[in-house]
């Protein structure tokens, strides 16, 4: 028993050990750059923030640091620079000031490990040995780059279905008919005229009846589908890539949507808020660009762009804003609910804990932007009854449900759903 405490005990330790190379290669500074920082933050250019190529060395100079305490700096200022600025920090007062009082998001949710990844990604970015290019994958020749194109319906397979057996059903009637006259004829039984089938009257029933059931499926498939858009995807008065944006330069949903966290509407993102990296962005993807990822659109794209410039009044040469030549921008609306159904964004982004790509497909794949699920009750209806809630670590539920509480502790149930906790009830979506 000695021994296998000792066998164990060097098991275990030795797992530790091979899997801390693991564990430090999960920490990457590039990623948590282009995931925090890439939407106000260029290397090499201006954005909304300042280019962050040799901002480590101009720290360090600044303050005569040495390397470990730039770090540290870098670290206090990434994870909450307003505090810094509050405290009289000297050179982020300076930053504060130069960047016309432009405040910076906090990061106070990245971990220790993650800020000196950042920093180190920051400092050393153009170093191929420890950040080699990405090149991205040419998409194949099947890569879906829209809407998917039209395709049989359950629905319609089985209205051909039906026809092809009552089409059988049809023949081997008639063949048995035609043998059971054949063998009365040789028997010497008086055979009598065939009529045609057409005046038959259990032919004639059976085409009135499926007349009937046809054209009262119809009429109930179209009242159901009734306002349903499915795929639909209509020109937009300017060519906005999700692809693009959200896709190749990994824009957060939320950066741009703003209220899909804080209410009903996930809401259209206003001109302001595309101005925040087109006052320096004003040059589109090239064609070369476009080929390698495979985006589509007229020209360079500075076409569109100088449509977001019109909206908003900017001269990009005089750098100023001009709000008497400001104009709304007309968006198509692609998502929409009947006006008797209920529907918070909130609820499932924030609460509920549901990724955007659920109900609105891959939008970070989609160069121009379309309905991908058919949002009917029927669909939603199935997802309240598969979808578990966060039961055991929402405190809104602590006083409620006592029984599915105690079910899920004695191991009974594995989950919560939305459908045990009335997610199906018809009050909850229609009011």
């Amino acid at each position: 028993m000695r021994h296998f405490y000792t066998v164990f005990f060097l098991f275990i330790s030795g797992s530790l050990l091979l899997t801390q190379p693991a564990l430090a290669q999960d920490v990457d500074g590039r990623k948590i750059f282009e995931v925090n920082c890439k939407s106000c933050h260029l290397m090499n250019r201006n954005l909304t923030g300042p280019a962050l190529d040799g901002s480590f060395g101009r720290v360090q100079s600044f303050y005569g640091f040495s390397e470990e305490q730039t770090t540290d700096w870098m670290v206090k200022w990434i994870r909450n620079s307003q505090a810094m600025i509050q405290a009289g920090d000297e050179y982020g007062v300076k930053i504060w000031n130069e960047w016309n009082k432009t405040q910076m998001n906090s990061f106070i949710s990245l971990n220790n490990d993650e800020l000196l990844a950042l920093v180190d990604y920051i400092r050393n970015w153009n170093d191929p040995v420890k950040y080699p290019v990405e090149v991205a994958a040419t998409p194949g020749a099947g890569a879906p780059q829209g809407p998917a194109g039209p395709s049989l319906s359950t629905n319609l397979i089985l209205l051909i279905l039906f026809i092809v057996l009552l089409i059988i059903a049809l023949i081997l009637g008639r063949v048995t008919n035609v043998l059971g006259r054949i063998a009365k004829e040789k028997e010497g039984e008086r055979v009598k005229d065939e009529r045609p089938f057409y005046v038959n009257k259990y032919f004639l029933t059976m085409v009135i009846l499926v007349g009937v059931v046809f054209l009262g499926f119809t009429l109930v498939d179209g009242a159901v589908s009734l306002g349903r858009q499915q795929n639909y995807a209509p020109t937009q008065p300017i060519n906005f890539s999700h692809k693009l944006h959200a896709g190749i330069n990994q824009i957060d949903c939320k950066y741009c949507h703003v209220g899909v966290e804080k209410g009903k509407q996930a809401t259209i993102p206003s001109s302001n808020v595309c101005m925040n990296c087109h006052k320096y962005v004003n040059v589109g993807p090239d064609e070369v660009f476009k080929a390698q990822h495979g985006l589509s659109g007229p020209g360079s794209d500075t076409t569109e762009i100088q449509k977001i410039y019109a909206a908003t009044g900017w001269n990009a040469e005089s750098q100023t804003f001009d709000k008497t030549k400001a104009k709304a921008v007309e968006w198509v609306r692609i998502h929409n609910l009947p006006d008797h159904v209920y529907f918070n964004h909130a609820q499932h982004v924030k609460v509920g804990g549901i990724d955007c790509q659920t109900c609105h497909g891959p939008v970070e794949e989609m160069d121009k932007v379309y309905q991908f699920s058919s949002l009917g009750m029927g669909w939603c209806i199935s997802c309240h009854r598969e979808t578990n809630v966060q039961f055991t670590t929402n405190g809104y539920y602590d006083h409620y449900f006592e029984k599915y509480h105690k079910n899920l502790s004695d191991g009974k149930i594995n989950g919560v759903t939305v459908e045990m906790i009335g997610g199906t009830e018809c009050q909850k979506c229609h009011y």
